[in-house]
């Protein structure tokens, strides 16, 4: 990784994953680098039909491309009532 990017990017990357976590419907997100790439794993709540190309979708419209992830990898979770 380059070391001038690491700065850019961990902006683009806290905002990214506050994005995230802001759609209704996202129990919890997690966003890195890897090989300059932006990455992102999200856990979605049951009733909730999202997809990695919406999310993408969401992120390019409301963050721009630069801070889109190239890959977002999905888990849907049953919310727990105690």
């Amino acid at each position: 990784m380059r070391p001038h990017l690491t700065l850019v990017q961990g902006g683009f990357l806290k905002n990214t994953e506050e994005y995230l976590l802001s759609i209704p419907g996202i129990a919890d997100a997690s966003v890195w680098l890897h090989d300059d790439q932006i990455m992102a794993n999200v856990i979605v709540l049951e009733g909730y039909d999202y997809d990695e190309r919406m999310l993408k979708t969401f992120c390019a419209r409301e963050l721009g491309l630069p801070s889109t992830p190239s890959t977002i990898s999905l888990r849907h979770a049953r919310l727990k009532v105690a």
